[in-house]
């Protein structure tokens, strides 16, 4: 995921704080099924932002008598004590009775909290026998103290560099994302809850005996003080979205995906859409209990698009796919694997890949080329995703096959209809030559990115193209990409068409500002005839106008609009 850096303008100075040499017990929260408290006045968004914050297993901010989070108030400096000490694990203690300040009286309901945090070496005062507990804090203030919580603080503080030096280690580690504002700006619950959040994962820094320099741990704040564990590259294989119940495997230490996560489970208003069987996640849980979840980003660089396949050997467990034009044999994982194919499922053992390998077979379709003398097996085109593993093994497989097919978009609610491009009058809905619309809330279909992840209707807007296929439960793929501009070029020649097409449909292309964007030949039939609308011919003749070109997951064109 890409950080973005926080910008910050060099202001007031803070003091050097000073760590005590003694510790005490501190009360952690029970264990137990997590709750989360539905604040009246927080989106859905805002309150999935910060849900290990208001959760009760952690419990570091909560809401007024009267239900509300009161999001847009202002934080004080006595309720960043009571966030970071909490942070932590600690509960309020009764083991203080005195003020340490004399603005902080015996009856300040944060007199104990603050004490805390002043001990725990969080907190500081002015030097003068003030804390200024109601005092609104800023953003660089809060980050300060958090540095402190994950026990790096005292040595940037050391540095007489504040807060450069803070800000510095905080972009290096990449602990906060997407701050957007002023850190020198007073800061809101909401915001504060955002960076305590993110501060959650970061890494835990204690003293080394040797050189007394501060060394990084391999424990987050949430695996130390909570018990969380955190798993990378999960391989989701079972999802129940009702409970919000996810499975999945990780790897040993070989590499293979053998460990089991055992059920884990969402809040039942989390939005599952983005996860599906064989999505690759990280995830950090207490007990059954998943708090943080997100998609794999660094496992993106073994995931890999392809738009045909060449070959299959079940026997020998491998497919050989088309990936940007040229062919690459990839070996099937033999002690796990994932099938997705048009909305149905398979899972495979080592001991077990039958059901998985059959699914493969029976949506590729299988066929014969007569004119081939050496009698080797070809496959229609698919197109769809593998994910591979670090021994680059597919372990999952995502399928999408089109058999015949049109380009609908969106009209409104669940209703569509062909979009007028390349493909009209050509392809069908059930054998149909044209066809007006279609309303999916009557069909079963399921809608899919590129990627092989669900889509619903309602993030689909009005102008979107989608690639439908003609056989009910309707599987539809979802166009995202168009290109708008002048054509320079076609690779085409109707004499060279004429006599048995002696350029290859597959190096056929259109020029559009200096770029060549290629045909994917099994949606986009560039062999269509000079008298079909929708051929070559009357592409070439869109020369130096505006056209619109839609492109597969590869880049390729799947149709085209004037």
């Amino acid at each position: 995921m890409k950080k973005r850096i926080i910008c910050f303008i060099l202001a007031m100075l803070i003091g050097v704080v000073s760590i005590p040499g003694y510790s005490y017990a501190r009360d952690t929260y029970v264990t137990g099924g997590i709750q989360y408290k539905n604040f009246r006045d927080l989106t859905t968004k805002d309150a999935s932002a910060i849900r290990d914050v208001i959760s009760d297993k952690i419990g570091i901010m909560q809401g007024d008598e009267f239900g509300n989070f009161n999001p847009d108030k202002y934080l004080t400096k006595a309720e960043a004590c009571a966030m970071v000490n909490r942070m932590v694990g600690v509960k309020n203690s009764y083991f203080y009775t005195s003020s340490k300040f004399k603005d902080v009286g015996a009856g300040h309901w944060a007199n104990q909290i603050i004490s805390q945090s002043v001990d725990l070496g969080y907190a500081i005062g002015d030097g003068n026998g003030y804390f200024y507990p109601d005092k609104t804090l800023n953003a660089m203030e809060l980050i300060t103290m958090c540095l402190r919580v994950i026990g790096i603080g005292e040595a940037l503080d050391k540095t007489n560099n504040w807060p450069s030096a803070h800000m510095q280690f905080v972009n290096n580690e990449r602990i906060i994302s997407n701050y957007t504002l002023n850190v020198f700006d007073p800061i809101t619950r909401l915001e504060a809850a955002k960076i305590v959040s993110q501060f959650l994962s970061a890494n835990v820094w204690v003293r080394d005996a040797r050189s007394g320099e501060p060394q990084r741990t391999d424990k987050t704040v949430l695996s130390k003080y909570f018990g969380a564990e955190s798993f990378y590259d999960v391989l989701i294989t079972d999802i129940d979205k009702t409970n919000g119940r996810i499975d999945g495997l990780y790897k040993d230490d070989y590499g293979d995906y053998t460990k089991e996560l055992g059920d884990s489970y969402l809040p039942n208003d989390y939005d599952m859409t983005d996860y599906e069987i064989g999505s690759l996640v990280s995830l950090t849980k207490i007990g059954t209990n998943i708090l943080k979840i997100q998609k794999d980003d660094e496992a993106t660089n073994r995931i890999v698009y392809y738009d045909g396949v060449v070959d299959y050997d079940s026997h020998e467990g491998y497919l050989k796919l088309k990936v940007d034009g040229k062919t690459g044999k990839y070996n099937l994982n033999d002690t796990y694997l994932i099938v997705n194919a048009n909305g149905e499922t398979e899972t495979g053992t080592y001991n077990n890949m039958a059901k998985a390998q059959r699914l493969i077979e029976n949506t590729i379709t299988y066929t014969k080329d007569d004119d081939d003398d050496n009698n080797n097996a070809e496959f229609d085109e698919v197109s769809g995703r593998i994910i591979l593993n670090e021994n680059n093994k597919v372990i999952s497989i995502t399928i999408e096959a089109y058999d015949k097919i049109m380009f609908v978009s969106k009209i409104s609610g669940e209703t569509i209809s062909p979009v007028s491009s390349s493909v009209s009058n050509y392809h069908t809905v059930k054998d149909r030559t044209r066809t007006t619309s279609l309303n999916l809330s009557k069909v079963d279909y399921t809608i899919r990115e590129a990627d092989g992840t669900e889509v619903d209707i309602d993030d689909i807007s009005k102008n979107d193209v989608l690639l439908i296929s003609a056989e009910e439960p309707y599987s539809i793929l979802h166009i995202d990409e168009k290109v708008y501009g002048t054509v320079k070029y076609v690779e085409y020649d109707e004499k060279e068409e004429d006599e048995n097409e002696l350029v290859d449909p597959e190096d056929r292309y259109v020029e559009i500002d200096g770029i060549k964007y290629y045909f994917n030949t099994k949606f986009a039939d560039v062999k269509w005839s000079a008298e079909s609308t929708c051929s070559l011919a009357k592409l070439k003749a869109k020369e130096n106008k505006k056209i619109n070109l839609y492109l597969d997951q590869n880049g390729k064109i799947v149709a085209w609009d004037y």
